[in-house]
């Protein structure tokens, strides 16, 4: 590989013999692995020339690039990507390897490469790289003798390496070529080679499934009726070996049963769809039944999923009632995880001094302020629960309630909204004890009775005089420690103080059927706090957030939705619930009718005043 030409850059011998020992291979490699062989023995090569590092960088460039998956493209338009990329303080893009340094000198180097070299990664991997990156790194135009020779060394490549974890992405990169040069003749043969693959690997399982949704789905490819013959029966073979096993692998076989089910629904054959996906949902609700609750509720709840998917409504709901039982196992293996922290009593002092200074309106007032959520300070713990603690936030967390999963969060990069209604939960329960230390001094401090609170709230325009007597049923339940009725009593009350807030801001409190625009219905708490922008306008985004995650969100406490449905369990009427019902109910009593006219965002402020 030394040239006799002067201009032609070369490495030097001690380093071409390392790829000649890749390239004289009998395996298969990653194309990768003679650049970095090259790399670290270059590290103790003396004397390395220009000539030299040119070409080095060269082969970098061109052995440890990434293919995008897909029909992705990288910033430069290629389908070759860097394998690190970065943004600098300035804006600049920096790139390794930058596919921008490659001059023409690189490109004749990597040509001679591809022409010289035996090993059919190597060949692939050259000419498809010169193929991609040519026209974007020098402005000429690459030949199309490049495109065939990458198209017939991943012929080769999967030819010889059946089994090569890279088989699938080398051949699914030759059809694309071929199909996009239009030829034929390779798209033929790569076809063939890829089935040819179910012959010739011990697994023909796994290959499957990639041959399938590649050789069904891609675009310009036309399969026979014996070689669509050959994957269909591959994939029943794979189907039938999966649901027929001992071993709890039944999740597994999802994939071959929704390949079939697609394909049938193609060819007009929906009894053979649903007869593949009820094969795949009986053996996985088999191995379900003897499998722990979580488990099983998560296999029941992806086999659940495909049969709504494909319309299969009664076998969907055999399976809610097999998760429903195996929820009260998982109830049951939930392990239950507390900590305590110590605040010094004189600490806790001062602070409910603070707190219930002055008379009774003040108090309330700074008890609405200072137990109501901020979102900046929730975001700021999920920021500090990124830096310490990365894992747990990536990962995404259900809730378990009445032996169902009622709720997801992903992770606080995916999910921000739902992290926040997670984090804004844990601090209320952390809060709960000190709220009703609060509420105690208060009550022993001033007159806190279901009189002076009803002077207290008809001040405010959110709540209705001829509904006061129910305020003060829930408020005497809550001096009593009857926290069920207190609970059955309020909320409601409280949805209706908000849904009054709808005309003040010149909205319907109603809406039409979705079935009958002549007969109206009143909006929902969720209506009222998710759908009407002008509410969040009106309170901020801290209240609202509170208010949905406490009230009316699966994500959250759920409080109102839970109730009005027969949800709640006796344990959950408690205190911690009842103090939160108060807590919201005096943050809306300080909307005055004298404040209608406020600017947008002064709603917390005002309650300062």
């Amino acid at each position: 590989m030394s040239s006799s030409h002067d201009e032609r850059i070369c490495l030097p011998d001690s380093l071409v013999d390392t790829l000649n020992e890749h390239d004289s291979s009998p395996d298969d490699f990653d194309e990768a692995d003679p650049s970095f062989a090259i790399e670290h023995q270059a590290k103790t090569c003396e004397d390395l020339t220009d000539d030299h590092r040119k070409a080095l960088f060269a082969e970098v460039a061109a052995l440890q690039v990434d293919l995008l998956f897909g029909q992705q493209r990288s910033h430069w338009q290629t389908r070759f990507c860097p394998i690190l990329e970065s943004i600098a303080e300035d804006g600049s893009r920096r790139c390794c390897p930058d596919i921008t340094q490659i001059d023409d000198s690189a490109v004749e180097y990597l040509e001679r490469r591809a022409s010289e070299s035996k090993h059919p990664v190597l060949r692939a991997r050259y000419a498809d790289f010169l193929w991609d990156i040519t026209k974007v790194a020098t402005g000429n135009r690459p030949s199309i003798d490049l495109a065939r020779q990458a198209i017939d060394s991943y012929v080769e490549c999967g030819t010889r390496f059946p089994n090569s974890d890279q088989t699938s992405e080398r051949l699914c990169r030759a059809l694309e070529l071929a199909l996009s040069v239009r030829d034929d003749i390779r798209s033929s043969q790569v076809i063939d080679t890829m089935l040819g693959i179910l012959d010739r690997t011990e697994f023909p399982g796994s290959q499957v499934l990639w041959l399938f949704d590649t050789l069904t789905e891609q675009r310009g490819v036309s399969l026979s009726p014996d070689q669509e013959k050959k994957l269909v029966d591959t994939l029943e073979a794979e189907l039938a070996r999966i649901c027929s096993s001992e071993n709890a692998v039944g999740i597994v076989a999802k994939d071959p049963a929704v390949c079939l089910a697609r394909h049938y629904k193609r060819a007009g054959k929906p009894d053979e769809a649903k007869r593949v996906i009820r094969t795949y949902g009986t053996a996985l609700a088999s191995f379900a039944m003897k499998a722990d609750g979580l488990l099983a509720m998560a296999w029941l709840q992806d086999a659940y999923a495909t049969y709504v998917q494909f319309g299969m409504k009664d076998e969907a709901e055999s399976l809610q009632l097999a998760a429903k039982d195996k929820g009260k196992d998982a109830e049951d293996q939930m392990v239950r995880h507390s900590f305590s922290v110590e605040i010094p009593a004189d600490e806790i002092e001062r602070v409910l001094d603070d707190l219930t200074a002055g008379d009774l309106e003040s108090t309330l007032s700074r008890i609405s302020i200072n137990f109501c959520p901020r979102i900046n300070e929730l975001q700021e713990q999920l920021d500090d629960l990124k830096k310490n603690a990365k894992l747990l936030s990536m990962v995404s967390q259900s809730t378990l309630d009445n032996q169902q999963v009622t709720a997801r969060v992903g992770s606080v990069d995916d999910d921000p909204e739902g992290r926040l209604m997670l984090q804004m939960g844990q601090n209320l329960q952390f809060m709960a004890g000190i709220l009703a230390h609060a509420i105690d001094r208060m009550r022993s401090k001033y007159d806190f009775s279901a009189e002076s609170m009803r002077l207290f709230l008809s001040q405010s325009i959110l709540f209705d005089e001829a509904r006061m007597p129910l305020f003060e049923h829930g408020i005497n339940a809550y001096l009593a420690d009857d926290q069920i009725t207190a609970i059955h009593v309020l909320v409601p009350q409280i949805e209706n103080s908000l849904r009054r807030l709808l005309p003040v801001l010149e909205i319907p409190t109603n809406k039409h059927r979705r079935s009958d625009t002549g007969v109206m219905v009143e909006k929902s708490l969720n209506n009222i706090l998710e759908s009407e922008a002008a509410v969040t306008q009106f309170f901020g985004e801290d209240f609202v957030l509170y208010l949905r995650m406490f009230l009316c969100d699966p994500r959250g406490q759920n409080v109102r939705n839970k109730l009005a449905h027969g949800l709640m369990q006796p344990e959950q009427f408690h205190r911690g619930i009842s103090d939160r019902l108060l807590h919201i109910m005096w943050s809306l009593a300080f909307e005055k009718e004298s404040n209608v006219t406020m600017e947008v965002g002064d709603w917390t402020q005002k309650t300062t005043e």
